[in-house]
């Protein structure tokens, strides 16, 4: 989860290992980007309310005015509604305003995107940030798959299907899974292509979901062990 808008971190809702459920609140940020277009979705408020009060009567006036007087009216109403349309938008991705979570214009609100666990937390308050820099993560353990990664000499032997054992670090039980997906192309650096098995099906008690769910497993082949190279 990424910021929307550069700014400083006024508060942090959640820790690593919180449960949290959608659109709980993780991050509150301040931006002058976003009290900016704040600002300027009030002024676009009040235009369209113009508009509309001149169209209407304009429309009032009928035999009066011109019907040229009244299209140009009617296109400044409409110019003004799809000004206040594209910035409500754009601020309803951003997050929260004032009505929801955040206490001024200036600041808006991350919220979690899937019910789940926050696995990494790297909001600071008082720190900068921007669109570049992830600042929380959530996964949802009740659908979680490991992924690996296949060599390319053993892609011949590979195929969905083909049990995998995962390993979870702490823990001495695996699971067993089957592979269900594995990448058409070959990374050209590694020479290895991804394959993933889903675990949705796997024997979890509540600490292995969320040691799962923070990425800290390994998988790899079981049968393409037991299989020989093909001749």
């Amino acid at each position: 989860l990424n910021a929307r808008s550069p700014g400083v971190v006024r508060a942090v809702h959640a820790e690593v290992g919180a449960r949290v459920e959608i659109d709980a609140p993780l991050v509150t940020i301040a931006s002058a980007d976003v009290a900016a277009d704040r600002a300027r979705e009030t002024a676009a408020r009040t235009r369209l309310a113009v508009a509309e009060a001149n169209l209407a009567r304009r429309e009032s006036l009928d035999g009066i005015v011109s019907e040229r007087d009244v299209l140009e009216v009617r296109r400044e109403r409409d110019a003004a509604r799809a000004e206040l349309a594209a910035l409500t938008a754009s601020l309803r991705m951003v997050g929260p305003s004032r009505g929801g979570r955040a206490r001024s214009a200036a600041e808006y609100t991350l919220t979690a995107p899937i019910a789940g666990i926050v696995t990494v937390r790297a909001a600071t308050i008082g720190a900068f940030v921007d669109p570049d820099m992830t600042l929380f993560q959530v996964v949802d353990p009740s659908r979680v798959w490991a992924e690996l990664d296949v060599r390319e000499t053993d892609i011949l032997r590979v195929h969905p299907g083909l049990s995998v054992r995962v390993e979870v670090d702490g823990l001495s039980d695996a699971f067993v899974a089957n592979l269900d997906y594995l990448a058409p192309e070959i990374d050209p650096r590694t020479r290895t292509t991804r394959g993933r098995a889903s675990l949705e099906k796997a024997r979890r008690s509540g600490l292995i979901d969320q040691r799962v769910a923070m990425g800290l497993l390994r998988a790899h082949l079981v049968d393409l062990e037991r299989r020989p190279p093909p001749g």
